[in-house]
This record gives C-alpha cells, sequence and structure tokens, in this order.
C-alpha cells in the first residue's frame, strides 16, 4: 500500500490489485477450459474499466496531489466537503497581558507544534514552531507546555 495517500487512492490500489488478479484468472481459465487465448489489449481495456469504475463508486476522499493518479485513471474526485464554516475572533488581552495560542499536529507518530505570543495590541512579540518527531499525543501536549514555559523564561531574563 502506498504511503501517505488518500483513502480514495488507497481504495484504488486494493481495487487495481483485486482487478488485476481477477484478469490473470480469467485468462488462465479461459486457456485451460475454453482452449482459448484472451488478448493483451482486451485484459487492459477490461482493467482499466475496472479500475476506473472501482475508484469512481469508493468513498474514499482525495487530496490535492492525487490529481495526476485521478487524471491518468480517468476517476472524478471525491473532494473534502467543508461542513460548517466558523467564524472565529480573536482578542487581544488586557494590557500587560501577554496572549499565547498555540496548536500541534500528531500524523500517525509524528508530532510538530507551533504557537505565538501577541501583547495587549495583538502585536506579534515571538512564534515557534518545532517537529517533535515521533511522539505519542500526550507527550506532544508536555513537550508544548515546556516549550511554552522555557520561551517564557528566556524572554523574561
Amino acid at each position: 500500500m502506498p504511503q501517505n495517500c488518500s483513502s480514495q487512492v488507497c481504495d484504488i490500489f486494493v481495487a487495481s490489485v483485486v482487478h488485476t488478479l481477477h484478469g490473470i484468472w480469467l485468462a488462465c481459465n479461459s486457456l485451460r477450459f475454453n482452449n482459448q487465448t484472451i488478448s493483451l489489449h482486451s485484459t487492459k481495456v477490461r482493467l482499466q474499466s475496472a479500475i476506473s469504475f472501482s475508484g469512481n463508486i469508493s468513498i474514499g476522499k482525495c487530496i490535492a496531489s492525487d490529481g495526476y493518479i485521478l487524471d491518468a485513471l480517468s476517476i472524478s474526485p471525491h473532494n473534502r466537503r467543508v461542513s460548517d464554516l466558523i467564524l472565529v475572533h480573536w482578542k487581544a488581552p488586557s494590557a500587560p497581558w501577554i496572549k499565547v495560542n498555540t496548536d500541534g499536529s500528531l500524523v500517525g507518530t509524528h508530532a510538530a507544534c507551533g504557537g505565538l505570543f501577541r501583547d495587549h495590541r495583538g502585536s506579534l512579540l515571538r512564534a515557534f514552531a518545532c517537529n517533535i518527531g515521533l511522539s505519542m499525543f500526550f507527550m506532544l501536549r508536555y513537550m508544548v507546555f515546556f516549550l511554552l514555559w522555557s520561551m517564557l523564561l528566556n524572554t523574561a531574563g
């Protein structure tokens, strides 16, 4: 299975393997039981048609980088839908406070985090981004906390 691919491409990959094995099985049985050979061209056309059909009925979702694969196989992309848009307002803290906004990301076991420090005028004081590497989710939260704490100590000193 390809790494870092969308769920639609994973579905297409599985369908490709299944349809290829089915095509080989059909060709072997046609030769064995009917003494007929199936042309390579007809097998290729049948395989492309089956993969295209499977990709189009897949319930998986694609990502932007899947375009060349989907185009090559004549498969329509199943894009993710934005169900609700939520308008978010940021409020500056009252003087002399500093507001810290952080976020983290965990994909599999690879983690990263980042954050912003802003003053009462909304001016950016500091920012950070860090690739933590291999981690578990609860460790990510603690690492962000310790990174923030060390930045605050370095700012104060």
